[in-house]
């Protein structure tokens, strides 16, 4: 025969029964916090794509999660403010800042009473007394169709736990309360892939002119081989694409750009095909947009008059272009001389001299020597 057995302890369950608020309630509660929350979100999709974009402020990434993570986390605690949890053993209702409970052996009774809200209702409540104090509970705003809540209480008073127990194994589940985040977490992952989406544009436009705008200070190659995949890319709107067009177009006749080949015979002609090259893309205005491309060939056309000797023809052909500077003064103040015009000649000189004769630019002031009294 087995010796005596010490009867076992009942153990103590996880099963639950979970009353929620009212769907519609939580639903309408929920639509009204995430339109707020997507303006939150919006700040770490930025600062994340900002980062990747421009390769800058990584520090706002380390950031970017718990900024992101507060919105769901915050959208699902309002949103169960007031859920009451039946459970084995006591009762639990939760807050927003903290989860109140009362075991079911402490609670002697409860007071049904109404308060008074808006528009003449009256919304009823409980006042659950104990040994361990009083719990308020809003039985009309959580979803109890079975009149679970007034069934227990009336069955703790009465000092029967165990028919609680029994029915709460019954009919709960284990308390899972991470399924009622992910609702919200996915929400949130959808909100956060339609704002970098919505973000992304305008985030990528910023930098993109931000870097055409530096372009100027670079170096003639570092300028070109910052421009070219801007203009040649058609993933970049026209608009940006028709600035780095026309930077690219200026950069060919720019005179603070010593490269080593004559700006006549290359650099003249190179500026006219990027300028042609401008055409397929939709510009609102080409370089010099008044002759468009046309100022380019005059340019080219007058250049190639005068080194042959024929003043009369460049002086013509330099009435078609629109294009100032060292370039133009170059040849149109010694064919000026050279065709009599003496009193014309020494004015644009003299405008020539005073812009740019104290240019710090090799190139410009080769041009400029032909300005020279």
């Amino acid at each position: 025969m087995g010796g005596y057995r010490e009867p076992s302890r009942p153990r103590r369950s996880n099963e639950v029964v979970c009353l929620p608020p009212h769907k519609a309630r939580r639903y309408l509660l929920a639509g009204c916090l995430w339109f707020l929350m997507i303006w939150l979100m919006v700040w770490p999709v930025a600062w994340i794509l900002q980062a990747v974009i421009s390769n800058e402020g990584w520090w706002r990434v380390a950031l970017a999660p718990f900024v992101w993570i507060l919105a769901p986390a915050l959208v699902t605690r309002i949103v169960r403010v007031e859920t009451l949890i039946v459970g084995t053993h006591e009762l639990r209702r939760i807050g927003f800042v903290r989860t109140r409970s009362l075991p079911w052996s402490a609670i002697r009774g409860h007071r049904q009473w109404h308060r008074r809200v808006r528009n003449g209702h009256r919304v009823r409540l409980f006042t659950i007394e104990s040994d361990e104090g009083e719990l308020l509970v809003a039985p009309d705003v959580v979803d109890d169709p079975k009149g679970l809540l007034s069934w227990a209480l009336a069955k703790a008073a009465e000092g029967r736990q165990s028919e609680i127990d029994e029915r709460v194994r019954k009919e709960g589940q284990p308390l899972r309360a991470i399924r009622w985040f992910v609702p919200h977490l996915v929400t949130a992952l959808v909100a956060s892939v339609v704002l970098g989406w919505v973000v992304a544009g305008p985030q990528i436009r910023r930098e993109v002119d931000r870097k055409i705008q530096r372009a100027d200070s670079l170096p003639y190659a570092e300028r070109n081989a910052l421009l070219e995949p801007i203009f040649q890319s058609s993933f970049y709107d026209e608009r940006l694409r028709c600035r780095a067009g026309s930077k690219l177009t200026y950069s060919e006749i720019s005179v603070r750009d010593d490269i080593g080949e004559d700006i006549y015979e290359v650099r003249l002609p190179r500026a006219l095909a990027r300028c042609e090259a401008m055409r397929h893309v939709p510009c609102a205005t080409l370089p010099y947009h008044n002759r468009g491309c046309h100022s380019f060939s005059a340019l080219i056309e007058a250049s190639e008059h005068w080194k042959a000797g024929d003043a009369v023809s460049a002086l013509a052909a330099l009435e078609e272009t629109t294009i100032q500077g060292p370039l133009r003064f170059a040849i149109e103040v010694p064919a000026l001389r050279q065709v009599g015009r003496v009193e014309d000649a020494q004015r644009i000189a003299a405008e020539c001299w005073e812009r740019f004769g104290d240019s710090e630019f090799s190139v410009a002031q080769e041009l400029v020597a032909a300005c020279a009294p």
